[in-house]
């Protein structure tokens, strides 16, 4: 339960089947979010001189909710003893209902400044492969190697969002 979000539900379903000794499936499905932070809900900054409105930098849009994400993943774990184990998983995370910082070209500013503002809007889809290898030749000497290649397309950002990414020509 949140303020300014209200209730979520999380739910996560994790399936782990022992195929043999040392080899280990695993399905993966869960839900999240994350709620806005206060500045995002509700920033207010404006600068004031002599109780006049100089710079209206960011200005509260208001009705802004939590992002969400769903993910998916599939996994294998192969362990030799407890000297070495091998972790691999394959993934795909769809955010939406993003957080997103704008201009608000609705609210004026006396110099003529650009106001930000946030709102939700735009979609992420991330999707890769990740291999761990964890090994422990002594009680004392642990060596842990991690790989991860992952892949991200972003989509249904307007024109007037300051956080659309950059593309190299």
């Amino acid at each position: 339960n949140n303020q300014l979000s209200g209730v979520d539900w999380l739910p996560r379903l994790a399936v782990n089947q022992l195929l043999a000794p040392g080899h280990t499936l695993r399905l993966v499905a869960s839900h999240a979010t994350r709620a806005p932070s206060l500045f995002e809900y509700q920033g207010n900054y404006a600068v004031y001189y002599l109780g006049n409105l100089i710079v209206q930098q960011y200005y509260p849009s208001g009705g802004v909710t939590s992002e969400k994400m769903d993910s998916y993943e599939l996994g294998y774990l192969w362990t030799r003893s407890r000297e070495l184990a091998v972790d691999t998983r394959l993934f795909r995370d769809r955010l939406y209902n993003l957080i997103t910082e704008i201009q608000d070209s609705s609210v004026p500013s006396p110099v003529g400044n650009t106001t930000l503002s946030y709102r939700n809007e735009g979609n992420m889809e991330m999707t890769g492969a990740e291999v761990e290898v964890d090994y422990r030749p002594t009680r004392s000497t642990r060596v842990f190697v991690a790989f991860a290649n992952m892949r991200a397309t972003v989509s249904g950002l307007s024109t007037d969002s300051t956080d659309e990414p950059q593309r190299s020509q």
